[in-house]
């Protein structure tokens, strides 16, 4: 089993093709919003957390949302989606916490990559110890 993995993403479409990416790769969706104001419901961690967050113009300004919910959740392990390919993208997200920018459109190797490149050293929560007969 992955990492809980919570989603910010505005558009049906991309949350259904992100989600179908975290699942083969058995990252479990745990919360999903399409808007930050959601993420007030977003349960508390109890450990390795991911979150993919989508830089969207419906969601507003990406670095808005990744301090605000980063400043509530800051074992987030984040990942960003987002179109933009300029330089200042990539110089700016780790400076807020981000561990990995996915561009879009984007090949699932990127993807999984970056997974890899978020998640690093975290350890998925374990199955309880298996009780004797």
């Amino acid at each position: 089993m992955g990492i809980p993995t919570v989603l910010l993403v505005a558009s049906p479409d991309t949350r259904l093709l992100l989600k179908g990416l975290l699942r083969l790769q058995r990252h479990p969706v745990v919360f999903e919003a399409d808007r930050l104001e959601a993420f007030e419901q977003c349960p508390a961690p109890t450990g390795a957390t991911l979150l993919v967050i989508d830089h969207d113009p419906t969601l507003g300004d990406w670095c808005a949302n990744v301090r605000a919910i980063l400043a509530r959740h800051p074992d987030y392990r984040t990942i960003l989606v987002t179109p933009d390919r300029s330089p200042e993208v990539a110089q700016k997200a780790p400076t807020l916490g981000v561990k990995a920018v996915v561009v879009r459109p984007f090949a699932l190797r990127d993807f999984a990559a970056a997974l890899t490149t978020a998640t690093g050293d975290a350890v998925p929560p374990s199955a309880p110890p298996a009780t004797a007969a």
